[in-house]
């Protein structure tokens, strides 16, 4: 079975950069540790090489899939949680009831 990390919602501006070809804005919907989905017009074909420019950071990443305006990124390397909380511009925050676990805080 293949381990997925957790999507936590974003509604960010961002770009998608790929070697030879112009730069696609696009809109991030969600992001985890270990990739992200991406809004965009002309979604790049799985296999391609992506840099995802979120704000100030530029994350290496892979297409997975495209479909209907929209790509699955795999991230070259798993982001820590501060990372994914400055990508989806929403902080995790403690579950009620404990247990230690954390959750999407937005």
């Amino acid at each position: 079975m293949e381990y997925r990390s957790r999507r936590h919602l974003a509604s960010r501006d961002v770009t998608l950069e790929m070697d030879g070809a112009p730069n696609a804005r696009g809109h991030l919907m969600d992001v985890s540790e270990g990739g992200a989905k991406v809004a965009v017009d002309a979604p790049p074909p799985p296999g391609t090489p992506v840099r995802l420019e979120v704000g100030r950071l530029r994350l290496a990443a892979r297409a997975v899939w495209s479909a209907r305006g929209e790509v699955g990124l795999r991230f070259d390397a798993p982001l820590a949680r501060a990372t994914v909380e400055e990508v989806s511009g929403k902080p995790y925050a403690r579950a009620k009831g404990g247990g230690g676990r954390w959750m999407y805080g937005g």
